[in-house]
């Protein structure tokens, strides 16, 4: 297993987008300089979808006009709960003032007004649930306080592991079949992991299901 870690994380480096590489050097190998982390900001700030999510900023830290998915005048990248997973997932830098902001308006609960079901009683539900998974995923559960959700998840890991390592070959690729590929690609409220920019080149798809496959593994153990 091991060996197999260490062949993913070459091929990650060798070949993934700016996003993937400073993941891995910043949460696998916990050797990410700073110079490092400036020159993978930079580049990152420069992608499209990055440049979206930004643009559409209200003066509240709120992204865009909607808070669950999209709508009739809030698209894709235009909603919190999408632009905040998305930067977060992307690894853009944590005290980016953008961010920051967006973490800051998720404290005020009267900013956003779905609805209050109670994710205690009801598996995956309420609109507290899904803004708690926004919090984690731009790496803000140290700051805001998201304990008790974190509880509710993901016993079953080993199994999932064993049969997610069981499709990385000998030069580290994870080939694992993508069965609802939309949901993989598609960044909205039920669904986005891909990180780059697209599968027109085998080479990107690979990198970013390898990716995933790295993280459980890694973050598992």
């Amino acid at each position: 297993m091991i060996e197999k870690k260490e062949k993913m994380i070459g091929f990650l480096l060798g070949n993934a987008n700016p996003s993937i590489k400073r993941r891995v050097k910043n949460e696998i190998l916990n050797n990410l300089t700073q110079r490092e982390a400036a020159g993978y900001q930079e580049q990152i700030l420069q992608e499209p979808n990055i440049r979206r999510c930004l643009a559409c900023q209200l003066d509240n830290g709120w992204f865009g006009h909607g808070f669950h998915g999209t709508g009739k005048n809030v698209g894709q990248f235009e909603n919190q709960e999408t632009c905040t997973k998305y930067l977060g997932e992307k690894s853009v830098d944590k005290d980016t003032p953008a961010l920051k902001r967006s973490m800051e308006a998720f404290t005020d609960m009267s900013l956003y007004n779905c609805d209050s079901g109670n994710e205690f009683k009801l598996a995956a539900n309420g609109s507290n649930l899904i803004r708690c998974a926004c919090i984690a995923r731009a790496r803000y559960a140290d700051v805001i306080d998201i304990s008790p959700q974190i509880q509710l998840f993901i016993p079953a890991m080993q199994k999932a592991v064993d049969e997610i390592m069981s499709y990385v070959d000998n030069d580290g690729i994870c080939n694992l079949p993508v069965k609802y590929a939309d949901l993989f690609k598609g960044w909205g409220p039920y669904g986005g992991l891909q990180l780059e920019v697209d599968w027109k080149s085998k080479i990107r798809k690979f990198c970013d299901i390898t990716f995933r496959a790295l993280l459980i593994l890694h973050y598992s153990g």
